[in-house]
């Protein structure tokens, strides 16, 4: 099997449809074998019904009881039959060609340790049916990521947005995955490509290295079917930050959340409370990064302050 397709989904029915039947049929186009891998995790909308009778051997549809992505993300990992794991979110839409350009970077041989290779995202504000149609979309969209083409291989790119990216199942698996206490939508990603760079791999932006326009991943910014809160997002980050940094890395962060409560003793307690219970519940994980780690979270944040791309070419 050429890749295993995991997709975190929360009440944001229909738009697992598009996403799935834009794979497919980038899949079938460029003959690759492959399994989407559906994890439904704290769904409320009609959604999981529907997919689960679109179920067959290429479409799996799990449901579990943590609410999150990065428990979602995980979990599908652990259950792909394929060597290299695929991750996309469950609103974004994939263009003819897409996919194979990016296992190929994936599978190739390189002077580094493949990570993490991010797809090229294209950001939609306003879908207005435009690329649910499949029409030429370029000129149609109210804001964007990636456009142009800048580059014709691959760089290095320590760490990418988020939506869309392909990482080998062992390599996963080696650099821990994500953390399990990880919660709302939003900040784990980074977690893991800050953590791949450090335990010694190069992750990658992937460019289409034939089209003079990049082939792209559509990502729709849109309002979606779950919501989070500021408390929620700052408790991922302060996670990630003591795993990745140790404790006088999330302290730093942790005193510009406080200064942003202004004064809210509820906000601060809580905050507080939640900063504890983080360094609790995730010294096993901050003991396994520095076991293992051979650059400090600040090499990979000043990797290269200059933006010297040309130093970042790895083919």
């Amino acid at each position: 099997m050429d890749c295993s397709i995991i997709i975190p989904v929360r009440n944001e029915h229909p738009n697992e449809v598009f996403t799935c039947d834009s794979i497919m049929r980038d899949c079938a186009d460029s003959y690759i074998d492959y399994e989407i891998i559906l994890v439904f995790n704290g769904n409320t909308d009609k959604g999981i019904e529907y997919m689960r009778k679109k179920e067959r051997k290429s479409l799996r549809v799990i449901e579990i009881d943590a609410v999150g992505q990065c428990q979602a993300r995980q979990r599908g990992a652990e259950l792909a039959n394929s060597d290299n794991l695929l991750f996309f979110d469950s609103h974004v839409l994939m263009d003819r060609g897409c996919i194979k350009p990016i296992l190929n970077i994936l599978t190739k041989q390189y002077k580094s340790k493949i990570g993490c290779v991010f797809f090229p995202v294209r950001y939609c504000l306003d879908l207005k049916g435009k690329l649910y149609g499949y029409k030429k979309r370029q000129d149609t969209f109210t804001g964007k990521w990636t456009f142009e083409k800048r580059f014709n291989e691959p760089y290095r790119m320590p760490i990418g947005g988020a939506g869309a990216f392909a990482v080998k199942k062992k390599t996963f698996f080696d650099i821990g995955g994500y953390n399990k206490n990880l919660g709302v939508y939003g900040g784990g990603e980074p977690y893991l490509f800050f953590k791949s760079e450090m335990l010694g791999y190069t992750n990658i932006m992937g460019v289409d290295t034939i089209s003079s326009v990049d082939i792209c991943v559509s990502h729709y910014g849109g309002p979606r079917g779950y919501s989070w809160d500021n408390l929620g997002l700052h408790t991922n980050f302060l996670l990630a930050a003591f795993v990745l940094g140790g404790k006088d890395f999330s302290d730093k962060y942790f005193s510009m959340y406080i200064e942003k409560c202004k004064g809210n003793k509820s906000y601060i307690a809580k905050t507080t409370d939640a900063y504890t219970n983080i360094m609790k519940l995730s010294e096993e994980d901050r003991e396994f990064v520095k076991s293992k780690a051979i650059l400090t979270i600040d090499d990979v944040i000043h990797c290269d302050e200059a933006g010297r791309f040309d130093s970042w070419v790895v083919m």
